[in-house]
């Protein structure tokens, strides 16, 4: 269980880290608002899917912080 409650933390890190909307988050994720809703609750926990999706975008951001920026949706 802790390691559920540590994706949805990562994942909820990286969008505060970076200013990201729930919309955008969403659209990144491929993901409903309202499967958003329930990580932030606790209700549910991400998919894994969804933390690789999170894991490789803090990886572009250390290795190709254009590209990350590109992708996050930066100018």
């Amino acid at each position: 269980m802790t390691t559920e409650l540590s994706k949805a933390a990562f994942i909820l890190s990286y969008q505060d880290r970076h200013n990201i909307t729930d919309d955008k988050l969403c659209d990144l994720l491929g993901v409903t608002k309202s499967a958003l809703y329930s990580w932030k609750t606790g209700a549910r926990a991400p998919s894994t899917s969804a933390h690789r999706i999170v894991t490789l975008l803090s990886l572009l951001e250390t290795l190709a912080p254009d590209i990350h920026s590109y992708m996050a949706g930066k100018p």
